[in-house]
């Protein structure tokens, strides 16, 4: 198995957009919300919990 320097297993087949959002770093929480068919009220959620202080989609 290929994995990465922290040993974690590489995305090896390209085709796989799930584990290329994950070797990104797209959280796997997101990914989630986003798999359900009613999927979580965003703007809501953004009111509530407002803009992380670490862009981390910016980096």
């Amino acid at each position: 198995m290929d994995t990465t320097r922290t040993g974690v297993p590489a995305a090896t087949s390209p085709g796989d957009p799930v584990m290329s959002l994950l070797a990104h770093h797209v959280p796997l929480t997101l990914l989630l919300d986003l798999c359900l068919a009613d999927g979580p009220a965003s703007r809501e959620i953004l009111d509530a919990e407002g803009v992380p202080a670490d862009a981390w989609w910016a980096a």
